[in-house]
């Protein structure tokens, strides 16, 4: 599967780590939305399905990948590894039914109250927490805005 022809490549200005994923959510005017992504590790890139709930995702060593976006958060493992976690730090509209989303690794904290673990004080876009570390979306080297705008 690959992801369509307007798939923006959206790099971070501040080098990530862990693994990420960026996400192009289609909706239309009837039916429900497509969500596929890019799915980034140490070595490589894998296209991902990122529709809601769990699934084989069909990436080397990934057992199950699992998605909430009604919390806009997520799990996956590895094989042989623990629970990891995901969640939205940022999201720009690229059409009127497009909206492009940046997904960062984080600490489980899924079994606390939803409010606890997250600083408050963090800016957020449509309740997504963003980066606060310098981090900044861009595109074909342009800085994007990251407040729900239209580019």
């Amino acid at each position: 599967m690959h992801l369509p022809n307007l798939t923006p490549v959206i790099v971070f200005s501040a080098a990530v780590v862990a693994d990420h994923m960026n996400t192009i959510t289609q909706c239309p005017v009837f039916g429900a939305c497509d969500s596929q992504g890019a799915w980034y590790t140490d070595y490589d890139v894998h296209d991902i399905n990122a529709n809601e709930g769990c699934r084989n995702p069909y990436i080397p060593e990934m057992a199950n990948i699992c998605m909430d976006w009604g919390r806009r958060r997520g799990h996956f493992n590895f094989n042989n590894q623990g629970k990891r976690c995901i969640v939205e730090r940022g999201n720009i509209y690229a059409a009127s039914n497009v909206v492009l989303g940046v997904w960062l690794e984080v600490p489980c904290t899924w079994r606390l109250p939803d409010d606890v673990g997250f600083n408050e004080t963090q800016p957020s876009v449509n309740g997504s927490q963003l980066p606060v570390n310098g981090t900044q979306l861009r595109f074909n080297g342009t800085e994007l805005p990251v407040n729900g705008t239209h580019v």
